[in-house]
């Protein structure tokens, strides 16, 4: 074998071959895992061997064997996939159903769906051939394999024309080796080759669909170029390979030698719930991970973690999901913690925990903690002191860790989620407010920048502290398209339902931190006053959310209710969408966020958010949810029944929270992230 020819389905390779085959008169074979095609026995005695499959999978897998990748704009690939399985390979099959299935890809469907089948061949691939390009310049392309690939001298008096492909008798695209297709090889060609053009996608996308498809491969198209046609992309940095690889110039490193080095706080990722801050760190790492995998060589990143620095790509290693690192000594009394909760009464284990907790017990194991913490620290701080590779920044994703670089002259950038401890200062304990208060007045003395999670965190900072404007970076987050997005399936979900016990009811849904801030005693007030307006109605309320601080309200509150009142616990990541589709609206009544992801997450999923419209979060949902006094149960009570009763109000504002969430994307986090690092390095 001399290449592979590599592609995402429908992206070009059909008249590649044809192309190689009349031109060059060198004939091809195809490699899959398909059991309806049969594979030729000596398929890699070929010269060029085309695949669609992703490049861990392929065989012979040696990485020195060249590829060519043929990519497309992914509209006009999901459109003809669409298409294709219409026409040829389940006829009579729903198109707009297929296209949603193709953009989708879950579970890995579609050889992986069109971003992922695109990074990895972007890594992979010896040289890229743009679809457009192709059609365009064949001549042009296949001199840049020429380049690579020995071939003989081609005759391009017999470049195949797309008429001739539709209407004769292509060597490639003209049948199927399928028995289970029943085409006729006359019929099978004109159905095979559609339009032969670009941008189609134009014409038969449906406005609703291009947005499914630009949340969740958008960043991919941009890095390729397909955001604005005929332009370059903007942000370079995340395009280099790609781009170089499709024979285009990039500009080199921002007018610098070497590349920006990051280093990134992450002991986050070492707590067992899944709050804001560790789903913050999380998608950051994700993004700047691509960013150094896919991009060009101008960024690198490293994480910080247990006291050590190790290749940002090995984060994913360190989330922990449940106790298991912790001091041996600290595993002994969780088990004695865990026992006694269980033979205790609730109020006896309450009383007897708020004694420990004024206890000097409790003190001298803060103690001992805090003494491992330091040595572990001075420990790092001479190492990276005296460290050879010396770091451009260091980004915190929480003040209250600025212990462990402060003392040192690499600059840092912090993020900001919000200032609870000064506007909420109940909600916490007086040792969290001391240790906010040391990070945030770290920052206070200009010593660092600031990267601000809303407009209304940043508003706060300049209220409490006296940090000037412009150190202060409003970068929004996003939701993770490949986790949040529109769910129709009935099967998958009815299965959450049966994974988290919930009846086959309509619903509300309430998803949080079980804590005070997140105000659902009033939420159930609301909902209970809802229920007994309509107590014919079916409907019933869940709340999501694993146990955080001062739940005792809460806990009290749900004594009270009857069974159209459900708390689910801890909901894992990967059900999420379903249960937010599911849902006749998102409820999320806080009376402080940062942010307010939650509702962003509902958004994407084409929910309508019943929402306080306190602090960000009015910013976040904008005009696109139903408002309610979060103090007011009767007001609340009043938006569920406009979310229950009004169906053309939710459906026109179920598609104008989702356009808003297509507003809060990836690549606008990691681009103004990238630009926050920038305004603050020397």
């Amino acid at each position: 074998m001399k290449c592979w020819i590599a592609s995402f389905p429908r992206s070009g390779n059909t008249y590649f071959r044809n192309i190689l085959y009349d031109v060059y008169g060198i004939p091809s074979s195809t490699w899959h895992k398909e059991s309806l095609y049969p594979v030729e026995e000596n398929y890699d005695d070929y010269e060029f061997v085309k695949t669609h499959l992703l490049p861990k999978e392929i065989e012979p897998s040696d990485p020195g064997i060249p590829a060519v990748y043929l990519v497309r704009d992914g509209r006009d690939a999901m459109v003809s996939i669409a298409h294709h399985r219409k026409d040829i390979v389940e006829p009579g099959t729903d198109f707009l159903q297929n296209l949603k299935e193709a953009i989708i890809a879950s579970e890995g469907s579609y050889f992986g769906g069109w971003s992922t089948n695109v990074n990895a061949w972007i890594e992979r691939a010896t040289i890229i051939i743009k679809y457009e390009d192709l059609v365009d310049n064949p001549r042009r392309e296949f001199e840049r394999l020429e380049a690579i690939i020995d071939m003989p001298k081609g005759d391009w008096s017999r470049l195949p024309t797309f008429d001739k492909l539709k209407f004769g008798s292509p060597k490639y695209g003209g049948s199927s080796t399928s028995e289970a297709i029943k085409i006729k090889p006359q019929e099978f060609s004109q159905r095979f080759f559609r339009k032969g053009k670009a941008g189609a996608w134009n014409e038969e996308m449906p406005h609703e669909m291009q947005q499914l498809f630009m949340q969740m491969h958008g960043d991919v198209m941009e890095r390729l170029g397909y955001i604005h046609q005929g332009q370059q992309p903007q942000h370079y940095w995340l395009d280099g390979k790609a781009m170089t690889k499709m024979g285009l110039k990039t500009k080199a490193n921002f007018e610098r030698s070497k590349a920006y080095r990051v280093l990134i706080e992450g002991s986050k990722l070492q707590i067992t719930k899944s709050d804001g801050v560790k789903r913050y760190l999380i998608s950051l790492l994700k993004g700047l991970d691509d960013i150094q995998r896919c991009g060009s060589d101008v960024w690198h990143f490293d994480l910080l973690i247990n006291r050590k620095i190790i290749p940002v790509s090995d984060f994913i290693h360190h989330i922990r999901s449940e106790v298991d690192d912790i001091q041996p000594y600290e595993q002994k009394l969780l088990q004695v913690k865990s026992t006694i909760k269980h033979v205790l009464h609730e109020n006896l284990y309450e009383a007897l925990a708020r004694l420990y907790r004024k206890s000097p017990a409790r003190a001298l194991l803060r103690s001992l903690r805090q003494q491992a913490l330091k040595k572990d620290t001075d420990a790092f701080l001479e190492m990276y002191k005296n460290s050879p590779v010396g770091y451009d920044l260091i980004h915190l994703p929480l003040p209250q860790h600025i212990d462990l670089v402060k003392d040192l002259n690499t600059p840092v950038v912090v993020t900001v989620h919000d200032l609870t401890h000064k506007t909420s200062e109940s909600q916490h304990t007086e040792e969290n407010i001391k240790l906010a208060e040391k990070g945030f007045q770290f920052l206070n003395g200009d010593k660092a920048g600031v990267i601000a999670i809303s407009e209304h965190t940043r508003q706060d900072l300049l209220e409490h502290f006296s940090m000037a404007n412009d150190r202060i970076n409003v970068v929004y987050q996003y939701a993770d398209p490949s986790l949040f997005y529109p769910v129709n399936d009935a099967g998958r979900l009815q299965h959450v339902r049966m994974k988290y016990n919930l009846p086959d009811s309509p619903y509300f849904l309430c998803l949080s931190t079980i804590e005070p801030r997140k105000n659902l005693v009033n939420t159930i007030k609301g909902f209970t006053l809802f229920k007994q307006k309509h107590k014919d109605s079916q409907v019933k309320l869940f709340i999501g959310g694993s146990m955080g601080w001062k739940p005792e309200e809460i806990k009290n509150a749900m004594k009270t209710v009857g069974d159209d009142i459900m708390m689910t616990g801890f909901i894992e990541d990967k059900d999420l969408a379903a249960l937010y589709s599911g849902a006749i609206a998102f409820c999320y009544l806080s009376t402080y966020e940062g942010f307010g992801l939650p509702p962003l997450e509902a958004m994407s999923c084409k929910k309508v958010v019943i929402h306080s419209g306190l602090t960000s979060l009015k910013e976040v949902v904008g005009d696109t949810g139903l408002v309610a006094d979060p103090f007011d149960t009767n007001d609340i009570s009043v938006q569920f029944e406009k979310a229950y009763f009004q169906h053309a109000l939710i459906d026109d504002l179920s598609q104008k929270s989702y356009n808003r969430a297509l507003q809060f994307n990836r690549r606008r986090f990691l681009m103004e992230t990238l630009e926050a690092y920038k305004n603050n390095m020397p």
